[in-house]
C-alpha cells in the first residue's frame, strides 16, 4: 500500500480526503509515494469486490478481533475513557502495519483509502472528549463496509446492535 514502511500519522491518513465526503491526495512522512483517495464513495470493481492480499486480510482480522473483544463492555456502557483510549491505540497500531505493508492495486488501494478515513475518523472520535461510543459504532460499520467491497473469504462484520 505504501512504498516504505514509514510511520504516518492518522492526521495525515485523514489529510486523504478530510473526511468521507472529500477525495485527495496523502504523501506519508518522508516518502514521495502519493496515493490517491479515490472517489468518496466506495464502489465495486465491475460489479466484483475489490482484490486483497494476505497482508490486508491478517489485519484486518486483528483489527476486528482487537475491537470485538470490547463489543460487551462497550454495550454495557462499562468501558471508560482510559479503556477507549487504550483499544483505540490498539486500533491504530492495526492500521499503521497495514499502511506499512499491504500492497494492493492502486485502484484497490484508492478503494480503500476511502475505508481508512472512516476507520480513523472512529478511532478519533473514541479518543476524544464526545460520544465514543459513536467511534466504536462507526469502525463497526466499516468492518461491514469492507466485508462489502472487499474480497475475503470468511470474513464476517460484527454486529453492534
Amino acid at each position: 500500500m505504501f512504498a516504505k514502511r514509514t510511520p504516518i500519522s492518522l492526521a495525515a491518513i485523514l489529510l486523504l480526503g478530510a473526511g468521507p465526503a472529500a477525495a485527495g491526495e496523502a504523501k506519508a512522512h518522508g516518502d514521495h509515494h502519493h496515493h490517491e483517495a479515490g472517489s468518496a464513495t466506495l464502489k465495486l470493481n465491475d460489479g466484483r469486490k475489490w482484490a486483497t492480499d494476505a497482508v490486508l486480510r491478517k489485519h484486518m482480522e486483528a483489527f476486528q478481533a482487537t475491537l470485538a473483544e470490547k463489543i460487551p463492555a462497550i454495550h454495557e456502557g462499562k468501558l471508560d475513557a482510559a479503556g477507549y483510549a487504550d483499544l483505540a491505540g490498539k486500533l491504530e497500531k492495526h492500521l499503521h502495519a497495514i499502511m506499512g505493508e499491504c500492497r494492493l492495486a492502486p485502484e484497490a488501494d484508492a478503494q480503500f483509502h476511502v475505508l481508512l478515513v472512516e476507520f480513523c475518523a472512529g478511532i478519533e472520535a473514541m479518543k476524544g472528549e464526545g460520544d465514543r461510543m459513536k467511534g466504536a459504532v462507526q469502525i463497526v460499520r466499516g468492518l461491514g463496509t469492507y466485508e462489502t467491497f472487499f474480497e475475503h473469504p470468511g470474513f464476517e462484520p460484527l454486529k453492534h446492535g
